[in-house]
């Protein structure tokens, strides 16, 4: 597992971001207990879920001193809608429940055979996180309906404005198949994109 520093380091090379900015977001979600803190010479060690909660502030945006409160917020959000197939939105169904679903399946070594062709289409996929609206959607292509669609806004709340007038972001399937590379191991994420040791 990675610190929170080298799980920065990582995502901000995986969305061409600076360390910088990467940085302030990691240190304002530590400050809201979001992110472990290390203390002394215990250096924190973070998990699928930390990597979620630091992806959905970066792709929000939000002032720093209210990343912490905003990320919770989005990340509480409940899911809208079922799942189609291998249903990987497990726990209370939050939104960052299916994030954690979704990185865990795209992290796993060795997948289960029935998950691996919901891996890939989970790669061909995206993430969109709707900054002036509560809603994040992770869509993937199904092999009979076209895009599978799995939704997390307010329950009972629709969505009320122009879509002219929505304010996105959105993570790709290439982004998502670069964070996949990265897994988290931070012996091992230098490695994939140099081609080489990290030291």
């Amino acid at each position: 597992m990675a610190s929170v520093s080298q799980l920065s380091d990582g995502i901000a090379y995986a969305l061409d971001e600076t360390p910088e900015k990467v940085g302030k977001y990691a240190r304002a979600l530590i400050d809201g207990g979001l992110l472990p803190k290390s203390r002394g010479r215990a250096v924190a060690q973070v998990g699928i879920v930390h990597y979620a909660r630091l992806l959905t502030a970066l792709a929000l945006e939000p002032k720093i001193k209210e990343a912490a409160e905003l990320t919770a917020s989005y990340l509480a959000l409940p899911i809208a809608g079922k799942t189609a197939e291998g249903d990987f939105v497990s726990g209370n169904k939050t939104a960052e429940d299916g994030l954690v679903g979704l990185f865990s399946l795209l992290l796993d070594d060795d997948p289960a055979p029935d998950a691996t062709a919901l891996r890939k289409r989970l790669c061909e996929g995206s993430v969109q996180f709707v900054r002036n609206f509560p809603l994040i959607e992770i869509s993937y292509p199904h092999d009979l309906v076209g895009d599978e669609i799995i939704r997390f806004k307010p329950a009972g709340q629709r969505m009320d404005i122009d879509d002219a007038h929505i304010r996105r972001a959105t993570i790709v399937g290439a982004s998502l198949a670069t964070l996949v590379a990265i897994k988290i191991d931070a012996a091992n994420w230098k490695k994939v994109f140099d081609g080489g040791d990290d030291g």
